[in-house]
C-alpha cells in the first residue's frame, strides 16, 4: 500500500499520535492486531516560509485471521511427559518421552 500525504508543518509545532488495536477487548477471534502512527509538524526557522511535516506508521498482527466459529475448535498445548517408550536398538535402550496434551 502507498499513501500520499500533503500536510505542510503549520505555523507552531504540531504533531498527533493514534493507536488501534483489538486487544483490550479481544475474544477468541483476535489476531492480535496493533497499529500505531504519529506525526510532527512545525516551521522552521531558517526561512519565513518554510516548514517541515513527518509521519510514521507500524502495524503488525500476531496470527491470521480465524473464522467466527474459531472458539468452538479446541486448542491443545503440551503439558509435562505421558508416557516414556523404551525400545532397544542393538545391544542399546533408548527412551522416548511422549507429551501430554491438554486442552485450552
Amino acid at each position: 500500500m502507498i499513501t500520499y500525504v500533503t500536510r505542510t508543518g503549520g505555523d507552531r509545532l504540531d504533531g498527533q499520535v493514534r493507536w488501534e488495536s483489538d486487544d483490550p477487548f479481544g475474544d477468541a477471534v483476535s489476531v492480535g492486531y496493533n497499529r500505531v502512527e504519529g506525526s510532527v509538524g512545525r516551521p522552521l526557522p531558517i526561512a519565513a516560509n518554510l516548514s517541515f511535516f513527518l509521519s510514521a506508521t507500524l502495524q503488525g498482527q500476531l496470527s491470521r485471521y480465524r473464522s467466527r466459529d474459531a472458539a468452538t475448535v479446541p486448542t491443545y498445548s503440551p503439558f509435562g511427559v505421558d508416557t516414556v517408550v523404551e525400545f532397544s536398538a542393538g545391544s542399546a535402550v533408548q527412551s522416548v518421552m511422549l507429551p501430554r496434551f491438554v486442552q485450552w
